[in-house]
Order: structure tokens, then C-alpha cells, then sequence
């Protein structure tokens, strides 16, 4: 049966960036997989306001989506099970603007970024696999990429130049890099 909905009704699940309770525990992770388990430290070796905001982002999304709580430390941490996220420049095919590389091995998932952006980015990806396996589980091995082109641009999701704040987290999520503003003037009508 559809739900019945008032009209503008979806905007409020816009709003929503991560989804609330996502995870199945029904599933179970598999031989090449690495389960992220409370505890798990984010160490971070990096400083700059957009990855920490990745950063943060990526622990709620922890936290509220697949019910981990995560500690976030610029201190090397002893841990069974940990995050590094740092810069990098020799990360090949992910050599450039918004590049990541993100290598998972059975005890850490290492995200280089070639700047901040691809540390975001790198971060944000590892929420759609999340997402898509509804449970904390990534598959070891190596994945690189890049933006292929720039700018990305993007008007918001919610109304003509109606930018609350997780309409910026949404469009950061989706690869966005640039927004487009309608401006009035008196000579527009």
C-alpha cells in the first residue's frame, strides 16, 4: 500500500542525510570483508576544516545508520580495528582534484586523499557501500578515483536559493563542488 503523503512532503526526508537505523543484522560479513565494530578508532592524520567536517560527518553516519559508535583521535590509538584517513599525492589513477584511494585489509581501512575534498569524498563512498550492504562491511582491496571534471554544479534540492545546512551536506555527498544562486536585481523581472 503508498503512503499518503501532503504535497512538498518529501523535503522533509531530504532533510535527512543519514538514514536513522539502516543496518540489518541479519546479515553477516563475509571471508574478504572487514566488519566495523564499536570501538573503531578514526585516526586522523590530517588537519584542514573540510576533511575534519568529512570526518565528524562520517562518525554520525556511524552512529545514527549503523548503530557503531565510533572515536575519532589524532593520537595513534592501540586498536583491534581502526580508520586512517590522511593525505597523499602519489595515489595514481586518483592523482588529482577530489582523488581518493581507500585500501581495506582484514584490521584497517587507510583513506588517502589527494586534497581535503578527496578525503570527503573517499569517506562518503564508504557510506554508500555501507548503505548498499545495509551493514558495516567492506570488502578488502583497493579502490581509487577521481572527479573527472570540475566544477560540479549543483542548485538546491529544497527551493529556489533555500540552502539549509544539510542541503550542503547532501549536495557534498553527492559530489557536488559548486552551487548555482538566482540573483535579482532591479532590472530582473
Amino acid at each position: 500500500m503508498l503512503k499518503t503523503e501532503n504535497n512538498y512532503d518529501f523535503k522533509k526526508e531530504l532533510l535527512i542525510v543519514h538514514k536513522p537505523n539502516i543496518r540489518d543484522y541479519n546479515i553477516i560479513p563475509l571471508d574478504d570483508e572487514i566488519e566495523l565494530k564499536d570501538g573503531v578508532i578514526i585516526h586522523v592524520c590530517v588537519e584542514g576544516e573540510v576533511a575534519y567536517t568529512a570526518i565528524r560527518d562520517f562518525e554520525d553516519y556511524l552512529y545514527m545508520s549503523m548503530n557503531i559508535c565510533a572515536v575519532v583521535s589524532k593520537a595513534d590509538l592501540p586498536s583491534r580495528q581502526r580508520i586512517v584517513v590522511k593525505l597523499g599525492k602519489n595515489l595514481g589513477d586518483a592523482d588529482g582534484y577530489m582523488g581518493y584511494r581507500i585500501t581495506t585489509n582484514s584490521e584497517e581501512i587507510s583513506i588517502e586523499g589527494y586534497d581535503e575534498r578527496g578525503i570527503a569524498q573517499g569517506l562518503y563512498y564508504l557510506e554508500d557501500i555501507m548503505n548498499i550492504r545495509k551493514a558495516p562491511y567492506v570488502k578488502f582491496g583497493t579502490i581509487a578515483r577521481k572527479s573527472l571534471f570540475t566544477p560540479r554544479i549543483s542548485q538546491s534540492p529544497f527551493g529556489l536559493n533555500a540552502y539549509p545546512d544539510e542541503a550542503f551536506k547532501i549536495l557534498a555527498h553527492s559530489g557536488m563542488d559548486a552551487i548555482e544562486l538566482w540573483i535579482q536585481d532591479e532590472c530582473t523581472d
